[in-house]
């Protein structure tokens, strides 16, 4: 299982390196290649402070990077 977060915000995030779509397109296929048969993609931060963002937002996010894995 890889858990993937199309966020800066995540308690361990990359810091914002998978921020980038192509770079996200890398991460998750890299994930798979190294046999990943789960992968939890999300585009919202929970942490504590956060913003929430909007339903609209959130598929836009996710929507960047489904298409190549379809």
């Amino acid at each position: 299982m890889g858990i993937f977060k199309l966020h800066s915000g995540f308690f361990f995030s990359d810091g914002g390196d998978f921020y980038d779509v192509e770079t996200a397109i890398e991460g998750v296929r890299k994930m798979l290649d190294e046999g990943a048969d789960i992968i939890d993609i999300g585009a919202e931060s929970t942490r504590p402070g956060s913003i929430a963002i909007s339903e609209d937002e959130e598929l836009r996010r996710l929507e960047r990077i489904f298409p190549d894995f379809a």
